[in-house]
């Protein structure tokens, strides 16, 4: 079986065949117990703009891979770009300009080549990286891989990449928050799901939701879902609004779900996509704007070559949710985020 867990970045981390990790030890996650539902002023849980669907007899998340798709394209063929442009402006300087100027500076001309040869082989190796994710992961695959946690049954159902369905009870896995290398090196925390062999050693490998890099992101993802699992779907409906707001209310509360019954949304829905990644925060966006808008090129790219996994009859049928259920919730009904508030789409 081919994994399912990706870096940040499109870079595949295999994991199959090796033990936790000490921070996954560290940071075991438990389905049962009790949910707190007491108000705060602060959110405890955080929908991370994870979720495909929930009603009152399952929820649906998406893969932690799901955001990504095109990132590696846009980035990569941005560097392929830069590439091939710096290439032949040396060419250009060191072919033409060189021998019909005369050269009183060579010491410092010849530094500066050296400078300009050894950036385009740092920028070669980045792009062939990117090439080598991409070639594997981007034009290949499912728009997303579904986890659905179902209330009534009392299992998981999980998608893996090479389009294998399993249904596990929660016993079977091992919940934990993983850290794998994020951009410049920075920790990307990301909610996992193990299935291990009598040894401890992982032989399935489920990244459930969005990555992030905060680590209490991942903890209120967790909750939410725990939430679910525990209370139902009502404490997390948007009903229970009553301050469209504050924080606690957008993250509380499941006003957001993604689309993916059409693979190719709209550009301005991929755009807002992309950019709620950020949570409405004014400096994270301005600075991620270059990055998000190469994403965006890619992965408009990228999403025509994609499959919109289906689920088998057998487990369809498992999942049937009740008609006329009051807890339904879908894309249809989400929120627009403005940067301090909330609204409903009219």
């Amino acid at each position: 079986m081919k994994n399912s867990i990706y870096h940040m970045y499109s870079i595949p981390r295999n994991r199959i065949g090796e033990n936790l990790t000490q921070f996954e030890r560290e940071h075991i996650l438990n389905l049962s117990g009790d949910a707190d539902l007491s108000p705060s002023i602060f959110p405890k849980r955080f929908h991370q703009f994870s979720f495909v669907e929930m009603n009152s007899t399952y929820i649906e998340l998406v893969d932690g891979y799901f955001y990504n798709i095109g990132r590696s394209v846009g980035i990569g063929g941005f560097l392929l770009f830069v590439l091939a442009l710096m290439s032949v402006s040396l060419s250009v300087f060191m072919f033409y300009i060189l021998p019909i100027s005369k050269i009183k500076y060579f010491d410092f001309l010849f530094f500066l080549i050296l400078i300009l040869i050894l950036i385009l082989i740092l920028i070669f190796y980045m792009v062939f990286k990117n090439i080598k994710a991409f070639q594997y992961y981007e034009f290949n695959g499912y728009y997303y891989l579904p986890i659905r946690f179902n209330r009534k049954t009392n299992k998981l159902y999980l998608y893996s990449s090479d389009g294998e369905q399993v249904e596990r009870k929660p016993n079977q896995l091992v919940f934990a928050i993983s850290a794998n290398k994020g951009f410049l090196d920075a920790k990307d925390y990301a909610l996992s799901a193990f299935e291990l062999d009598k040894d401890g050693i992982i032989i399935r490998h489920y990244a459930i939701g969005q990555s992030s890099y905060h680590l209490e992101n991942i903890s209120q993802l967790w909750e939410f879902i725990r939430v679910y699992w525990i209370k139902g779907p009502d404490p997390l409906m948007p009903k229970h609004i009553k301050d469209h707001t504050t924080i606690y209310d957008r993250k509380s509360y499941l006003v957001y779900c993604n689309d993916v019954k059409n693979k190719e949304a709209k550009a301005i829905d991929s755009w807002r996509r992309i950019r709620l990644s950020h949570d409405r925060n004014i400096f994270f966006e301005i600075l991620g704007f270059p990055f998000d808008v190469l994403h965006f090129l890619g992965r408009r790219a990228c999403l025509k070559y994609r499959t919109i996994p289906q689920w088998s009859a057998e487990i369809e049928t498992r999942n049937i949710c009740e008609e006329n259920d009051s807890c339904q919730i879908n894309s249809k009904k989400n929120y627009h985020y403005k940067y301090f508030s909330i609204e409903e789409n009219k």
